[in-house]
């Protein structure tokens, strides 16, 4: 919409009535002809944003979260639509490390490219582990997760907060005990028990 009002001197013969009526049909015009919207780029969020806002945030004054591009308000939170419109992305596969030995806390995976609904979680756990392999999945409310030891032994299963586990005994180990979504992928929190050592790579796969 390219509207511009016209200024414009009343008289008798054209009273502010005649002045509103063409102004208003101009605007009808405009909206009736558009077809794109069009959105200043922005390098500070809206002061009072509510859901269903639409912005183009420039990326360095202000990054919702993906850098520059299209983002819209949903459930509190901004959403970048560039990768749905421009791409269509529903999936997004990636990895992470995580060093063992740190102590619990949280750790942001990011350039996912959306806020996921659902994250698959596949881990490797370092060499000398007492754990094969570990795979869990989650929606951030309700959590599964198995974890297989070199003895064969499974453990874990429906409801289990812990997504993947790595550690070189039963009792030294680094396990996903949360995930909070965010708009450009997750927030996953680590809860360490004893004295792990080494390097755990899990693999992912989020879910739009």
């Amino acid at each position: 919409m390219v509207y511009q009002p016209v200024e414009r001197l009343l008289d008798s013969s054209y009273t502010i009535q005649d002045y509103l009526r063409d102004e208003l049909r101009a605007i009808a015009r405009e909206m009736s002809d558009m077809t794109a919207l069009e959105l200043r780029t922005t390098g500070a969020p809206p002061v009072r944003p509510r859901d269903g806002m639409i912005v183009s945030a420039d990326g360095v004054g202000w990054n919702p979260g993906s850098g520059a591009g299209i983002y819209g308000y949903v459930n509190g939170a901004w959403v970048p639509l560039s990768p749905v419109v421009t791409a269509g992305v529903s999936a997004k596969a990636g990895n992470f490390t995580r060093d063992t030995s740190l102590a619990s806390g949280t750790q942001s995976v990011t350039g996912v490219g959306f806020q996921p609904k659902a994250v698959f979680f596949l881990a490797a756990p370092p060499i000398g582990s007492k754990w094969m392999a570990s795979v869990g999945f989650t929606d951030g409310t309700d959590h599964s997760a198995w974890a297989i030891d070199l003895t064969g032994t499974i453990t874990g299963g429906l409801g289990l907060l812990s997504s993947v586990l790595a550690g070189p005994g039963s009792g030294d180990y680094q396990a996903i005990q949360g995930i909070a979504m965010q708009p450009d992928g997750f927030a996953v929190s680590w809860v360490k028990t004893g004295t792990p050592t080494g390097t755990i790579t899990v693999a992912y796969l989020a879910l739009r």
